[in-house]
C-alpha cells in the first residue's frame, strides 16, 4: 500500500512539473511576441523615419530615395500587419524574417544618406 502511494504521489509530482513547464514556455512565447512587437514598431520604425526625415533635411537624401526608402518602411509595415491579422499573431520565424527585413532598411538608410548624392 505505501509504495501504491509513494508511485502515485510521484507520479502527481511529474504531472505537475511537465504542466508548470508548458505553462511557462507558453507564457515566454507570448512575451517575445511581445517584446518584438513593441521594439520594432515603436523604437526601430520611429528611428527609421527619423533618420529620413534628418536626411531630407539636410540633403543627405534625395527626395526620389527618400521616397523609395519610406514606401519599403510601408511594405514591411504592411507585411507584419497582414501576417499578424491572419490568425494567432506572428510566429517567432515570421518575426525573425520581419526583424532582418528591418535591420536590412537601417542599414540601406544609412548607405543612402552617407552616398555622394546631394539634393
Amino acid at each position: 500500500m505505501m509504495i501504491q502511494n509513494r508511485i502515485l504521489s510521484l507520479s502527481v509530482a511529474s504531472l505537475l512539473g511537465v504542466t508548470f513547464v508548458s505553462a511557462t514556455l507558453c507564457a515566454g512565447t507570448a512575451e517575445a511576441r511581445w517584446f518584438w512587437r513593441s521594439r520594432t514598431d515603436n523604437v526601430q520604425s520611429s528611428k527609421q523615419q527619423q533618420m529620413i526625415n534628418n536626411g531630407v533635411a539636410t540633403g543627405e537624401l534625395t527626395r526620389k530615395e527618400a521616397r523609395k526608402l519610406r514606401k519599403k518602411k510601408r511594405e514591411i509595415a504592411r507585411e507584419a500587419r497582414d501576417k499578424e491579422r491572419s490568425g494567432g499573431g506572428l510566429s517567432y520565424s515570421e518575426a525573425e524574417k520581419i526583424d532582418r527585413k528591418q535591420d536590412k532598411l537601417s542599414r540601406e538608410i544609412y548607405k543612402q544618406s552617407t552616398d555622394d548624392d546631394f539634393r
